[in-house]
């Protein structure tokens, strides 16, 4: 069997509690935890939603107290670091008890669709639109602009803002032709070509279902999770990305070529480029799975390969040259 735990504190002990599932099932993303204490996790089969009862002091997957499973598309998965099945961690949407309240995934098709799971209840008088699989609120495809035949699959969280949702495409159009483990390390650097595209797409609560916003097929995004900048002291939401352009396809690069390493900042509502941050060909650029992060005055904390580094985003215009002495 395989088992999902953690530890509740209950006064000053810790005591850990577990749930099996099927040991032909494997998990290699985090969960995410609503307010009412339910816990969402995603294996390589079946996105779940376990529960903590608290009168009984258990972790449970009884549908008795409110937890489910929902079987999501996979089985001709592109690989992600872990294997095949969703590359995300699941990403809940929708916190008013009287609207959709959602949790959100990228399911494990070679080209990825979006994904959305109702949380609790299904709204009253709205259609299912998967009888046999009633959890699943709706599904759409990724294309990131991308051409039919290209495989678009991700290994970041999807990014999520109100009801607005961002995915990015972590895979390169050629591979290195070595494992799937190797290559998805080597995808991290400048050696091969780099994945390129993103989309950016909006649940509408009234309809209850998805539709594409915008998509960018040139911009980069390498292995970084993607970061919003949203709230009362930002003109306009952004959704920043990093990835590298010494190497992607020609049609790709545009303005950014040979620029290696690059944050982009795009807005969130039309997906024009705000920001750009060029952090140049050395590894200093590599974030390698980390976090893109901005600090309350507006600096970019980025985390790399060989440490964090704190740039000072100039106030005038939207591009900031980072070429530190360090530079291997």
């Amino acid at each position: 069997m395989s088992v999902v735990g953690g530890s509740f504190l209950n006064g000053q002990t810790p005591t850990v509690h577990t749930v099996e599932i099927s040991s032909s099932e494997s998990i290699s993303n985090s969960a995410a935890v609503d307010n009412h204490d339910g816990i969402y996790f995603v294996s390589n089969a079946n996105m779940y939603k376990a529960v903590w009862n608290d009168s009984e002091q258990k972790l449970s997957l009884d549908p008795a107290d409110g937890a489910w499973t929902a079987s999501y598309p996979t089985g001709d998965t592109y690989f992600t670091v872990f294997g095949s099945g969703s590359g995300s961690t699941p990403a809940l949407m929708g916190f008013d008890d009287s609207q959709d309240e959602l949790v959100v995934i990228t399911d494990g098709k070679a080209r990825m669709h979006l994904a959305a799971f109702w949380r609790n209840r299904i709204p009253p008088g709205v259609p299912v639109p998967h009888p046999g699989n009633p959890c699943l609120a709706g599904i759409i495809q990724v294309n990131c602009g991308s051409p039919a035949n290209a495989q678009i699959q991700t290994d970041q969280s999807v990014a999520v803002y109100g009801w607005g949702a961002f995915v990015v495409n972590n895979i390169a159009s050629s591979s290195s032709g070595t494992s799937p483990i190797v290559y998805n390390l080597l995808r991290g650097t400048a050696l091969f070509p780099s994945p390129i595209g993103v989309e950016r797409f909006a649940w509408d609560p009234g309809a209850h279902q998805w539709s594409s916003v915008w998509a960018r097929p040139e911009i980069s995004s390498n292995s970084m999770v993607p970061t919003i900048s949203a709230g009362s002291g930002v003109a306009s939401p952004q959704v920043f990305t990093s990835g590298n352009y010494a190497n992607t396809p020609q049609s790709a690069q545009a303005e950014l070529s040979g620029d290696g390493w690059v944050v982009t900042g795009l807005d969130w509502n039309t997906g024009a480029t705000r920001f750009t941050g060029i952090f140049g060909p050395g590894i200093l650029g590599n974030g390698f799975y980390a976090l893109i992060q901005f600090l309350p005055n507006g600096d970019l904390l980025f985390n790399s390969l060989i440490g964090p580094t704190r740039v000072s985003v100039p106030s005038s215009g939207h591009t900031a040259y980072i070429y530190p002495a360090l530079h291997l």
